[in-house]
């Protein structure tokens, strides 16, 4: 039986192309190739994707992030090994998407009868998923500060919402909003809200938010875009607020409740 043999450049180039997936495609000095996506890291760095040699006689090529998922959570001084949450869902992810954790890259390894678009993508959605563990830094709270919105403020006001769905942004993707507001004479509101005590990972999840909102520019003449900064935190810079502010509106909760509460009034 004849053994696989790796995929063509020039083959590969045609079918992710033709999958409209691929933002660029360069051939490295080993003649292997770099695939940038247009998906990115929550820093907004490009998902970029290298292929490898199969290391299987059975398998015709493999793909790898180059390492950079775990480099971008080691700058946020996030580590998977001897966590055990965060091992957890490091192989759940993998374990979804059919994709591998190894020697600190993330591959996805293809036979001969693979869809290599298909394998591409969801490598770079394993990227996106296992960058997100970086909130695990902050993860208590966020929920204790959308849980305390929740009950002091939505509870109470009791506007007509729906919580914690998701809308289509740019390229595809599912964006995150954490609370659709329904106004009756007036645009409907999304709303997401911004937190956190660690000045180390603020500006990670500042830029997050931003990005989700801009992943939506396309509906900003159909909904009101409303964050809502826990104003009791100190540790966003002014910087990552006004960047926040340029493609929605801000609103610091509890200190802004009134104008809040005039703004989802029904």
């Amino acid at each position: 039986m004849p053994l696989p043999t790796p995929p063509d450049p020039r083959i590969l180039r045609e079918k992710l192309t033709a999958s409209g997936f691929i933002r660029a495609f360069d051939l490295q000095p080993d003649g292997s190739a770099k695939l940038t996506t247009p998906l990115s890291y929550p820093d907004g760095s490009p998902i970029e994707i290298f292929q490898r040699d199969a290391d299987d006689l059975f398998l015709s090529a493999r793909f790898a992030d180059g390492g950079r998922t775990f480099q971008y959570l080691g700058g946020m001084q996030v580590q998977t090994e001897g966590h055990e949450k965060r091992e957890g869902l490091l192989q759940e992810v993998c374990r979804s998407l059919g994709v591998q954790h190894h020697r600190g890259e993330l591959t996805v390894a293809l036979s001969p009868e693979a869809d290599v678009a298909d394998a591409v993508i969801r490598l770079a959605q394993a990227c996106i998923r296992v960058a997100d563990l970086h909130y695990t830094l902050a993860f208590k709270n966020k929920t204790d500060f959308h849980q305390i919105f929740f009950a002091d403020f939505l509870s109470v006001e009791r506007p007509d919402h729906l919580e914690n769905f998701s809308i289509e942004g740019r390229f595809g993707r599912n964006v995150k909003i954490d609370f659709f507001v329904r106004k009756k004479d007036a645009r409907d509101h999304l709303i997401i809200t911004l937190t956190s005590t660690n000045r180390t990972s603020s500006h990670a999840v500042a830029n997050d938010v931003f990005c989700r909102w801009y992943d939506l520019e396309r509906y900003k003449n159909d909904y009101e875009f409303l964050t809502v900064l826990d104003s009791t935190s100190r540790a966003f810079h002014e910087g990552d607020i006004d960047r926040v502010a340029s493609v929605s509106r801000v609103i610091r909760y509890p200190d802004e409740a009134g104008t809040l509460s005039r703004l989802l009034a029904a």
